[in-house]
Formats: C-alpha cells, structure tokens, sequence
C-alpha cells in the first residue's frame, strides 16, 4: 500500500473505514551479512525477521544487480526464518536479480498500517498561586502547566504488524515519528477527515494478546507522544 497523503481515501485501504498509523522508527531496524543468488532470485539471512508483504529498503551491498540502493520493496516467498524474494509492488512478481550478492543491508521502511482508534487519553496537570483580596477571600493569581501528555490507544487485528514494528517480536518499545489519520465514519466522500502532524513518539504493546477463538488475533499497541504541546490536527480539505 502506498503511503497516504492528507486526501487519505479509506476505501482504498486493506480495512476500509478505520484509521491509518504511518510510523517512522529513529532508528530502522537492520540486518545485515545478507546474500543474494541471481539463479533464483532468493535473498538469504538466517533470522531476518521479515514476513510476506513488509516493505524493507535496500540499502547496500556487493552486486544484487536489479536492486537500487535506497529503494523499498515489498517481501514475498518468505522461506522459515532463512529467505525470501522482494518485489516492487505488493503482488507484483519477484524481482530479476542478476548478479550474486553479498554484504547485503536491509532496513525497514515506514511502517503504515490500519487499525481501530480505542482511545485518545490526554492529562493536565496544574499548580495555582492564590493570593487574598481585599476581603481576605483566597483567589487564583496564577496558573502554571506542570505536566501534560498525550496517550492514543489502538487495536490492532493483524499480529504481522507487530512484527513489523517490533523488529520480528511481538512486544517491545520502539521511538520514531508518527501521523495519524482518523477516519470521519459519517463523512459520504469516504476520505479522511482529520490528519496529525508528524510528531516523535514512543510505541509499545499496551496488555496482551487475544488468539482466535473465533474471532481475529488482536493486540493493544499504544502511541504515547513526545512533542512539546499539543498535536497539531488539519482537517482534510475535501471535507
């Protein structure tokens, strides 16, 4: 899936309707020591990580001619924990490779994923100086902000994705940069109504897992931001 612009349409996404997270680590997450056999296409590093679909960049290495440095591809033919095959697009083919290659880096690309918004939790903390009137009467003469935070919750139904941003775990702390598109469930031109500006933030897995039963894999993941004030929010212009 392409990353998304400000004009999001929902109905374009894998789960139509719901919000999509674009999440960008400070640190990508790298393997390296990975070959390439031209006969085959394959890419091999025990214990990538990668699972089908993610979108990894290639960002060096000896030969892997039909690769370009600094591009992203998408993962495919994943092999156990050995290798897999890359492609330009999601369902495309796999990509000709035609020279062996060695010393290879792979990083992940920003991560963007859809998932139901649960909850936005946000405190303020304030300390008061209050001084007597004329009466006597104590009355409020300043108010300074000590503490406030911004927290988003969302569920997520595919536990791939936790993969993607753990780094091939299903738990961890990861610091980057995120935007947030929250969907208007009411708005007829299926677009997005409200888009975040690109913030640093924390994410982590907020409680633990949920398997099956009838129902999808689902998982908590929580996005608390670093900005210094408030999120910035613009509402899609076509709205």
């Amino acid at each position: 899936m392409a990353l998304p612009t400000a004009a999001l349409n929902v109905a374009d996404t894998i789960f139509a309707g719901l919000s999509v997270i674009q999440f960008t680590p400070t640190t990508p997450v790298q393997i390296t020591g990975v070959t390439a056999t031209a006969s085959t296409d394959v890419v091999a590093k025990s214990g990538h990580g990668y699972t089908n679909g993610m979108l990894v960049k290639f960002v060096s290495g000896t030969g892997f001619t039909g690769l370009t440095a600094g591009t992203s591809y998408y993962v495919r033919d994943v092999v156990a924990a050995t290798s897999f095959k890359l492609a330009a697009t999601a369902t495309g083919a796999a990509i000709d490779i035609t020279a062996d290659g060695s010393d290879g880096v792979f990083e992940m690309s920003p991560i963007v994923f859809e998932s139901r918004m649960l909850d936005l939790a946000g405190g303020m903390q304030e300390q008061e100086l209050k001084m007597p009137d004329s009466t006597g009467v104590l009355r409020v003469a300043r108010a300074v902000t000590t503490e406030e935070n911004e927290e988003f919750t969302f569920e997520v139904v595919d536990p791939k994705r936790m993969l993607n941003i753990f780094g091939g775990k299903l738990s961890g702390s990861v610091s980057g940069t995120a935007i947030l598109y929250i969907p208007d469930p009411e708005d007829a031109s299926g677009k997005c109504s409200l888009v975040s500006e690109s913030f640093s933030c924390r994410v982590t897995r907020d409680g633990g897992l949920s398997f099956g039963n009838s129902d999808f894999t689902k998982a908590k993941i929580k996005i608390k931001s670093f900005k210094v004030g408030a999120i910035t929010w613009t509402r899609d212009a076509t709205v």
